[in-house]
């Protein structure tokens, strides 16, 4: 089934009969129309919302823990029970989103670098799908902080509570994503290569590089990250005045958090392009 729904098939011809059975697959047309477009994004979002679904998953613990200590609380403070509600809720709405998200941004990564090749045409794309992907999830992840951290809360109050100001701590966002994505996509690309060259097959190359690249690329942002938070959840900026060790706090957690998404992530984005060469034999 995975195979199927993830992978594209060798079929021969195109049966515009039955929906269900050619939503994910690849006819071979010889030029790239509407139909074709629409099925191939189609498949690419099923690719990158199952692979960032697993990596929300992995990460759930540390993504709780990191909110909580942002928010001003200790690790010691928090009970068990309240700790496992943070990393339930919200849970099946962020691995739906995840997709999404990452679809978004390498969407508008392309269509700013088009066929151009080049470190600062890479790092000018990643900051636009920065850009995109602060403006776009900046109200979704108020929500999933206050429903995170106030698990109790009935949805619809929390739904209220950021529809009041949708774009809270945007600046904050767009500080943390625009230099994420500037740094991620170009670092991917060109340590992959280079790992390739070591003797590393193409797949793992970039499994590794983009767990790397952005745990690493997480971890320089955390301050910005820091920032958004408290922001976000209408706490204080500068009361008490923050230092670096407290704006680095969860720049551990982060990066083991982002090994997870991203490792997840790119690791079965290649084994589905794998999968994709050897039916095409």
């Amino acid at each position: 089934m995975l195979r199927h729904t993830f992978c594209r098939p060798a079929y021969r011809g195109y049966t515009n009969g039955n929906f269900v059975s050619t939503l994910f697959s690849r006819p071979p047309r010889p030029h790239k129309d509407r139909d074709m477009i629409y099925h191939d994004d189609l498949q690419r979002l099923a690719r990158l919302s199952f692979g960032g679904a697993i990596g929300v998953v992995l990460a759930g613990p540390f993504t709780a823990a990191t909110a909580f200590i942002q928010a001003g609380k200790t690790l010691q403070d928090m009970k068990l029970p309240e700790f496992l509600r943070a990393v339930r809720s919200g849970m099946l709405v962020r691995m739906g989103w995840t997709g999404v998200e990452k679809m978004m941004k390498q969407k508008v990564e392309e269509r700013v670098r088009g066929s151009q090749e080049g470190a600062c045409v890479r790092i000018w794309s990643g900051a636009c799908a920065g850009t995109a992907q602060a403006l776009a999830c900046t109200s979704f992840e108020a929500y999933m902080l206050r429903r995170g951290l106030n698990a109790t809360l009935p949805i619809l109050n929390v739904v209220r509570e950021v529809a009041k100001a949708p774009l809270r701590g945007v600046s904050f966002t767009l500080l943390r994503d625009v230099p994420f994505c500037a740094m991620v996509f170009p670092s991917v690309h060109y340590l992959s290569r280079e790992l390739e060259k070591l003797g590393m097959t193409r797949a793992a190359a970039n499994a590794l590089a983009g767990a790397l690249c952005g745990a690493l690329a997480a971890a320089c942002v955390t301050p910005a990250d820091a920032l958004k938070t408290r922001r976000q959840m209408g706490l204080p900026l500068w009361v008490p005045a923050p230092t670096v060790r407290s704006l680095y706090a969860t720049a551990p957690l982060r990066f083991v958090r982002s090994l997870f998404v991203f490792g997840s992530f790119f690791a079965w984005n290649e084994y589905c392009k794998q999968l994709d060469r050897e039916r095409a034999v």
